[in-house]
């Protein structure tokens, strides 16, 4: 009797360990422009942390936009790799870039800015093996609202439009995530200067993207590495 009512003090330890393991928030890193930064709207209205909040504590935010930032920011992404060491708690890495990258006129603009994201994918997976990477193909644009590249509008269309189809076989490639988030804002919520989208876009982007980021966290959950 004494050994059956120890074995089930055992099994209730163990389902209650995976229980809390289960219900722990994972960690999923940001890293892009100034859209992933938020630049326009609040904190708590940028799509990263909106994705967080209605993940229901499954996952937090750990946010690494700046803006400005182009694809050809390698060296910054090395110096945040060393800030977010194995033990940090980190489980994805979110990359969002290419928006800037866009306003390069040249005819090797895509396959520059793919080629530097394919240097960051290489660079996490040698540093932090157990990550998992999610590639997001950059955002659309509203022409008409564009400010200092108005002249320039189609030629930053079609790149974004090559980035995301580069951007998909990087991902497929190298066995990334992948989120396709061109056409996603509402033009109406690119009025401002035609790049960075208002709350109303933001919240569009994050209801677009919270599925996957869901299924990623919910993977990794049910079988952790």
């Amino acid at each position: 009797m004494f050994h059956r009512y120890l074995l089930n003090f055992f099994c209730i330890l163990i389902l209650s360990g995976l229980t809390r393991a289960e219900a722990m928030p994972l960690k999923v890193l940001f890293f892009g422009d100034s859209i992933t930064k938020g630049q326009g709207v609040t904190a708590d209205q940028r799509w990263t942390a909106l994705v967080a909040a209605h993940s229901h504590g499954a996952f937090v935010e750990v946010n690494e936009g700046k803006p400005g930032r182009p694809a050809a920011a390698v060296g910054e992404f090395s110096k945040m790799l060393e800030e977010y060491p194995a033990n940090s708690g980190i489980s994805v890495l979110v990359i969002a870039l290419g928006t800037n990258d866009s306003r390069d006129t040249s005819p090797n603009c895509v396959r520059k800015t793919a080629a530097y994201l394919s240097k960051m994918v290489t660079m996490a997976r040698t540093r932090e093996p157990g990550w998992k990477i999610v590639i997001c193909a950059p955002y659309n644009i509203n022409k008409d609202a564009l400010k200092k590249s108005r002249s320039i509008g189609p030629i930053r269309e079609r790149n974004l439009i090559g980035m995301g189809k580069a951007f998909k076989e990087l991902a497929s490639r190298e066995g990334c995530g992948f989120i396709d988030f061109y056409g996603v804002i509402p033009p109406a919520s690119l009025t401002v200067d035609g790049v960075h989208p208002d709350a109303a876009g933001h919240a569009a982007i994050a209801a677009f993207a919270q599925p996957a980021l869901d299924g990623v966290v919910a993977a990794l959950k049910k079988n952790p590495s």
